[in-house]
């Protein structure tokens, strides 16, 4: 456990997965309330997580058919930057058309990002190490998606719509300078199969 936490590629491949995975967190859990909050009704805020969860996975269709092994610089910088545009999309405006296209671009972004992620652990970890690889990588994951969870609320509470957008948008721009930094001198140690 200790060579896999202390390796410099599974931090990325992790810090990655759980970075994307709090930005799902925090701003799928707090669109609803903004949604209700400046006037729409519920029957749109769930039309809007809808379309969020079809964009989550189907990217994974196309991606599906996507040589990944040197393109995954091109995936998770692309996914990277879907996620600081849907920051910026939900800033524009309180349309349904603008929370639609937000948390479509959450959707994509968190894919494209986690997809990234997921080929960054396999081919980065020793094969002797996988199976603690993927516990850490999945605690990691399922603790930033309950804090991510958990802090949107109380900032939507305290600080409004405005607080939760400004928040994402530092963590958006963080996670994307870091990631494309560590991916750029990442290491790969075994090709994807």
């Amino acid at each position: 456990m200790r060579a896999v936490l202390l390796d410099r590629n599974f931090l990325s491949a992790a810090a990655l997965g759980a970075g994307c995975q709090f930005l799902m967190s925090y701003l799928m859990v707090a669109t609803p309330l903004a949604v209700v909050g400046c006037g729409l009704t519920a029957s749109t805020a769930a039309m809007v997580i809808q379309w969020h969860l079809v964009s989550m996975y189907a990217p994974s269709y196309l991606l599906n058919y996507t040589p990944l092994g040197r393109r995954t610089p091109v995936i998770v910088g692309t996914g990277c930057l879907a996620l600081v545009a849907c920051v910026a999309v939900l800033a524009s405006g309180n349309a349904a058309t603008t929370f639609v296209a937000g948390l479509v671009l959450l959707g994509v972004g968190w894919n494209f990002t986690n997809v990234g992620a997921t080929v960054m652990l396999a081919t980065s970890i020793p094969a002797a190490d996988e199976h603690t690889a993927q516990g850490a990588n999945e605690l990691a994951l399922w603790s930033a998606s309950a804090a991510g969870s958990a802090l949107s609320g109380a900032v939507y509470a305290s600080h409004a719509w405005q607080g939760v957008l400004a928040t994402a948008f530092v963590a958006a721009t963080v996670l994307s300078v870091a990631m494309l930094g560590a991916m750029a001198a990442a290491r790969v140690r075994r090709p994807v199969a």
